[in-house]
């Protein structure tokens, strides 16, 4: 009940060596012990050199630690939340039909085929997709252009709408303020965690 409401969109600010990251992961385990996070995404360079990441059991293919693919990274991340989206919808669809179906209600045609189509078996629950991405070790590089382009800055200020409103939640962790991050992320960040810091 302690925890910030979800989809939030969070900075962790704080020099090298001051535990922004280890405080940002442990928040992240925290949510995902409760059940809160579905899928946890990671763009950093460090990724591999970093041992504290590796409580978190991120799926191989959701590490990006490529610091010069960045941009193209955001699009597949974008992809895989999108596909995550349509598996829970359709979910829900067949769901409907099959509870119809059970109640010896009058179906559709097109919910008869779908039904058919999977032999009438109740699939596995399909949670509500609630991914989170973390970006760690990402300044000076191509994530945080200023660019109207950029997919990213566009991502932060509609995170919460993104896949019919199931949204996502980004931590970022930045060593400076006002050079580390873009005043368009920083006028629209939700909860900061600031440590001794030069800026």
């Amino acid at each position: 009940k302690e925890l910030f409401p979800l989809h939030s969109l969070c900075a962790f600010i704080g020099m090298r060596g001051s535990g922004k990251t280890h405080a940002m992961v442990n928040l992240a385990k925290r949510y995902l012990d409760e059940g809160c996070f579905t899928r946890v995404f990671i763009i950093s360079p460090t990724y591999e050199s970093n041992p504290i990441f590796h409580v978190l059991h991120i799926a191989p293919q959701d590490v990006y630690s490529n610091l010069h693919t960045s941009i193209k990274d955001i699009a597949d991340i974008l992809e895989k939340c999108k596909e995550d989206s349509d598996n829970y919808d359709d979910y829900h669809d067949y769901m409907k039909a099959y509870i119809k179906w059970k109640k010896d209600m009058k179906l559709t045609v097109a919910e008869h085929t779908m039904l058919e189509n999977a032999d009438y078996h109740k699939p596995p629950e399909v949670p509500r997709p609630s991914p989170l991405l973390i970006v760690d070790d990402m300044i000076h590089s191509e994530i945080y252009s200023t660019s109207r382009q950029n997919p990213f800055i566009n991502l932060c200020l509609r995170h919460r709408h993104i896949n019919h409103g199931k949204g996502i939640t980004i931590f970022l962790a930045a060593q400076t303020f006002r050079s580390g991050i873009p005043l368009a992320l920083r006028q629209n960040i939700q909860q900061y965690f600031i440590w001794p810091t030069k800026d």
